[in-house]
């Protein structure tokens, strides 16, 4: 288990305001997965219906593609999507 110490937070500092819609945008991903686990489809890609890499889904826990997919819906567009530095 992460202890809470280590656990860096991007979108708030103490200069800053909380990023509203990258908050609101991760809780959507983190209810999608919520939904995903619930049905059992969870550990599925949600197009090709391959099992994600438990690895994988360990680094990116509302991933929905598999790591090798270059599509929309592989991250969520959170902090664990690849343009969430992007500002």
């Amino acid at each position: 288990m992460t202890d809470p110490s280590d656990v860096e937070m991007h979108w708030v500092t103490p200069t800053s305001r909380p990023d509203l819609n990258a908050i609101e945008s991760d809780l959507a991903a983190v209810e999608m997965a919520l939904v995903r686990l619930d049905t059992g489809e969870y550990w599925r890609d949600e197009i090709t219906g391959a099992e994600l890499d438990e690895a994988e889904l360990a680094l990116h826990p509302t991933a929905r593609r598999s790591a090798g997919t270059d599509s929309p819906g592989r991250d969520s567009p959170g902090r664990d999507s690849p343009d969430a530095d992007a500002d």
